[in-house]
């Protein structure tokens, strides 16, 4: 099962070097297979992207960024991971060669992602997540996954440990998405 870090100013910081150190314990204890850069507070964030480029050079993985083509290709990452409200831009990310992840909540939302060429989705809140609404839960979870292509799946909301990591494993999911995961 494939691991997905995604940063959050709130566990990596707003300052580049304590960034990439944060960061750089995270790839070195999980070794995850994707890595997100997100940071949706106001302001320049290229200090912060350089900290993150940085980190991830040499290493084997897949480096995207949350909601911004114009950034995925200044700094040469992978792709992009877009919002569900962005799913307008799938399009234009593949047309750029990028890899594309879609954040959803649904089978529709999924199955919408899919049908424009996103590679992937986050399929969320599985669990208990800060400011995330309900959780769906493992069955509802496991029910959504019967209607959409399961392989091409990243579970993510509250997965925040080995136990929760287990139990996404056994759905047969591409892989799970976290920020609290890497952080502990």
């Amino acid at each position: 099962m494939k691991k997905y870090l995604i940063t959050d100013p709130k566990y990596y910081t707003t300052t580049p070097k304590p960034f990439g150190e944060a960061l750089n314990r995270s790839l070195i204890k999980y070794t995850p297979d994707f890595v997100c850069f997100r940071d949706k507070s106001d302001g320049d964030k290229k200090e912060l992207l350089d900290a993150f480029v940085s980190a991830l050079k040499d290493k084997e993985l897949k480096a995207l960024v949350n909601g911004s083509l114009g950034l995925a290709l200044e700094y040469g990452l992978d792709g992009v991971h877009l919002q569900s409200s962005q799913q307008a831009l799938i399009q234009k990310a593949k047309a750029a060669e990028l890899l594309v992840i879609v954040s959803c909540h649904s089978a529709e939302e999924a199955t919408g992602a899919f049908e424009k060429g996103a590679d992937f989705v986050t399929l969320s809140p599985v669990f208990d997540t800060p400011h995330k609404g309900a959780p769906l839960g493992i069955e509802a979870f496991s029910d959504i996954l019967a209607h959409t292509d399961k392989t091409r799946v990243f579970a993510l909301g509250g997965i925040d440990d080995d136990c929760k990591a287990a139990q996404i494993e056994k759905l047969g999911v591409f892989g799970f998405a976290s920020i609290r995961y890497f952080v502990r």
